[in-house]
């Protein structure tokens, strides 16, 4: 859960990384669903990357993971982003770049779905997405939302939220992404929701460590501090399936 006050330091450290180009692993065709199940279009993903580069990323883990993604878009964010397929294309492919270099974790888009959310706060959101669309079939499903209302209890302003995970899950997990209308803060917040779905938690808030699970640095870093890259490290497993 990242509060309000968090948007102003995402501004503080913008750097080069504003105009970063997602690494694209591998080409694939996405069905796009309406809220009933019919497919109604596809959205084809072009690999961007080389295979040499693909290789090399993967050879930094000890073992690739493959996860399929639920791409979840509620009626807000649709109309307030025509491009939304590829959008959130970027933002799931800017987010998993970290997990990729380090632990060789790929995600990959594989279904969008129309997604009609409700609810009052952040908490009711998470809800509904896990109560409307099945995780069988996928590694995470994800929601993108642009409510006004998806704050905590105090009414303070939330960028994500995610399913509280505290072992390995038997299928797979959700978390919701609100829309900061900024590329690089989505990207941002995305992965420290998807490293609370391999159960990590959040630093001491602060300058240091510099760390994605620490409030204080969360937009000027794409890495975990010693302690998270650990945990991590042993619950790549979690999801997915062995790419090598």
């Amino acid at each position: 859960m990242l509060h309000n006050y968090l948007f102003q330091e995402a501004y503080r450290f913008r750097t080069s990384h504003e105009n970063y180009t997602p690494n694209v692993e591998r080409s694939s065709i996405a069905s796009v669903y309406d809220e009933n199940g019919n497919i109604v279009g596809t959205h084809i993903i072009e690999k961007n990357i080389s295979d040499a580069e693909e290789n090399n990323i993967q050879s930094r883990a000890a073992s690739g993971r493959l996860c399929k993604v639920l791409v979840a878009v509620d009626e807000e964010y649709r109309a307030k982003h025509s491009n939304w397929m590829s959008l959130t294309e970027s933002i799931v492919e800017a987010a998993d770049d970290a997990f990729n270099r380090d632990f060789g974790i790929d995600l990959t888009v594989t279904d969008y779905r129309y997604w009609t959310s409700s609810g009052s706060n952040a908490y009711q959101t998470l809800n509904n997405l896990m109560s409307t669309y099945s995780s069988n079939s996928y590694d995470f499903v994800i929601g993108f939302t642009a409510e006004t209302d998806f704050i905590d209890n105090y009414g303070i302003q939330l960028a994500g939220k995610a399913q509280d995970i505290t072992s390995n899950p038997m299928y797979g997990s959700y978390a919701v992404n609100w829309d900061q209308n900024d590329t690089y803060s989505d990207w941002h917040s995305l992965q420290h929701e998807i490293s609370h779905l391999y159960s990590l938690q959040h630093d001491i808030q602060g300058p240091s460590p510099l760390c994605i699970m620490n409030y204080g640095t969360i937009y000027s870093t794409s890495s975990w501090d010693t302690d998270h890259y650990n945990q991590l490290a042993v619950r790549v497993g979690w999801y997915g399936t062995s790419i090598n």
